[in-house]
Formats: structure tokens, sequence, C-alpha cells
């Protein structure tokens, strides 16, 4: 039976590190059922729901920036506003591997009002589908890190409303695409006011910028903050969510131009590392629990389904692997490595010994 289980969490790679935006905002387990107060997410989500300037996530590579970042914003993908009057639009923009986003604001701004449009684009009609399309090349159809977020976020939001919100929001803003905005704000503060008129607030979210220190790309990174970041901390009317890399804030990496953004953020959330290996292990058996509870019937392994599939050694080696690298990712990938070593004949519990030999 836990070999059949095991079958499915694998062909339903239930144990991918880094899975899509949606997914990281399903599988999340909020830090404060982990065990750490004060917890990062109601701190970014009191600092979006302000919406008058940056709130910045800080952390190690792998450590859960994303993954908080996309829990919050997925939790407030059409909720109303504190007022009642509007629901929450969030928009994931990807800056790593699109340097025409990053050169300065008004370049970031007019690829935000691309990516409101492109996740908006099924609540439009056939024709108007058609006329953005030319309007916007491939932006409308490009695969990237926040393309399935948005629509899955602008999706949740349009089957609260009214029938034709998306068709009013879109008639408005394709009407500022590839245009000079002159509100000083690259046209943020322009597309934030269009949507508000429309019943929408809106969020942005910059959740990629790991990769400019994963490849060596501080040149890149020192770009962005310097003529994007900074501007954008100068109250552009909006809620700006970005994740920052600890590397850039301390120690032989540090950027002088991310300490200045921390220091004129609204908000900045740390998200902690785990205090000890016992720590770290209970954290490594609430993840794996939350993963395999997404994948397989609720219940089917009872209360712990962790402890059902993995001896009480194996869980130990997890969590000191998340203990030493302060990357969520790295158990997850030694769990997948376990998985596609024995799939041909799985067993019935992942030991000790089989964490040990991927390690």
């Amino acid at each position: 039976m836990s070999a059949e289980i095991l079958r499915q969490l694998s062909d339903g790679k239930a144990f991918k590190p880094a899975p899509s935006l949606w997914e990281m905002a399903d599988a999340h387990v909020p830090f404060a059922e982990l065990g750490f107060e004060p917890a990062p997410e109601p701190q970014v989500r009191r600092g979006l729901v302000e919406g008058t300037g940056l709130v910045i996530v800080s952390g190690e590579s792998g450590s859960g920036k994303s993954t908080t970042l996309a829990s919050v914003t997925a939790s407030l993908a059409g909720e109303l506003t504190a007022i009642g009057e509007r629901r929450y639009l969030p928009v994931v923009v990807p800056v790593a591997g699109r340097a025409e986003a990053t050169r300065n604001l008004d370049a970031f701004g007019q690829a935000t009002i691309r990516e409101v449009l492109a996740a908006i684009h099924d609540s439009l009609t056939p024709d108007q589908q058609k006329r953005l399309v030319r309007a916007l090349g491939d932006a409308v159809t490009r695969q990237h890190t926040g393309a399935r977020f948005n629509a899955r976020a602008a999706a949740t939001l349009f089957g609260l409303v009214e029938a034709g919100a998306g068709l009013q929001l879109g008639n408005d803003v394709v009407s500022v695409v590839g245009k000079d905005l002159l509100d000083g704000r690259g046209g943020l503060k322009t597309l934030g006011d269009i949507c508000r008129s429309r019943g929408f607030e809106l969020i942005v979210c910059i959740e990629d910028t790991d990769a400019w220190a994963q490849s060596d790309r501080a040149q890149d990174a020192q770009a962005f903050f310097s003529s994007v970041a900074r501007p954008l901390a100068n109250d552009v009317d909006v809620g700006v969510a970005i994740a920052v890399q600890n590397a850039w804030l301390e120690g032989p990496e540090v950027l002088d131009e991310v300490i200045a953004i921390c220091e004129r953020a609204v908000t900045v959330a740390a998200v902690p590392r785990p205090e000890s290996e016992p720590h770290a292990r209970r954290m490594v058996e609430q993840i794996i629990d939350r993963r395999i509870d997404l994948n397989i019937d609720e219940g089917a392994l009872g209360r712990y389904p962790a402890a059902a599939l993995f001896s009480s050694e194996a869980l130990d080696v997890l969590g000191h692997v998340l203990f030493k690298e302060g990357n969520v990712r790295a158990p997850l990938s030694k769990i997948r490595d376990v998985l596609d070593r024995h799939a041909e004949a799985l067993p019935d519990k992942i030991s000790e010994q089989h964490v040990l030999d991927v390690l």
C-alpha cells in the first residue's frame, strides 16, 4: 500500500523543489505553524494592503521567500480591501530573465502593464484577444514563472465579480500600452488608478531576483535596484513586494543599492532559518505532510502521513539537510532523488539509508 502511494507521489511530482508559483501558494506551510514568531506572512500582508510603497522579503536562496510571497498574494487574490470597495488583483512581474524590464522604471511599468493584460487575456472577447495579441506581440503567450500565477489570480478575481469586469479593465489598460506616461512612476500610478476605477486594487510582486545571485549577475541586480526599485520606494500608490537575497544585505557580496532600498521600504520581513536540528526535522515533517495531503486523498495515511512513508531516522537526516543548508528546497530535492533512484521498485517506507545514498 505504501509503495503504491509513493508511486502516486512520484508520478505526480509531489516533491518538486521549485513548483510553479500557484503550486507554491498551495504547498506553503505558514511559518507560524512551523514554530516561528514573528512570522513573515502577516508582515508582508500588512505592508501590501497599505499600498504605499515597497515590501521587502529577505532570506537565503531557497529559504521560502517565493512561497511566502506566493501564499500571501494568492490569499489576497479577489479578497475585498479593508474598506470593502475593491478587490485585490496581484500580478507577478519576472525580471531576472527580462533585461528589457530592468533598464528603468518606465520599462518596468510597461512590463507590468503587459502582465496585467496577459493575466486578463482569457476574460476578453475573441476580437479583443486578437487586438491584444497584435498590440503586445508574444507578451500574452510567453511562458515564464509568473504566467500561470497571474492567470489563476485573474480567474479567481473575475469569478467573484460581475461578468464583463475583465473586458472593461482590458479596454482601459490596453489604451496605455506602449505610451510614455508622465505620472513619474513609469505608468504604475496610472495603472493603479485605472485598476482602482474598475474596482480592483493592484499588487505587484517581484520574486525571481535570486537568479541574479545564483548566476553571478550582480551588475544586473545593481541596475534593477538602483533604476527600478529605488524610485518604486517613492510612493507608487500600489503595493509592491520584492524578494531580496540575504547575501546582498551582509557579507562580501553586499550591494549598497539593496541596503538603501531596505532602508526606504515600508516593511522588511525576514524569512527565518530553523533554530536547531530538531526544529528543522519538525519543519521537514510538516512540509512533507502538506505535499502528501495535496496529492493523496486526505486521511489515506492518517494524521501524520510523513511518518507513514518515512522512517524517523530518514526524517532526522532530511532535517539535518535543511538545518545545514538553510534551504527548504534541499530536503525536497533529496526526496525526489530517492524516488527517481528507486523508480522501478519503490519501498514501502523511505529509510535513512535511502536518503544517505543520495547525499
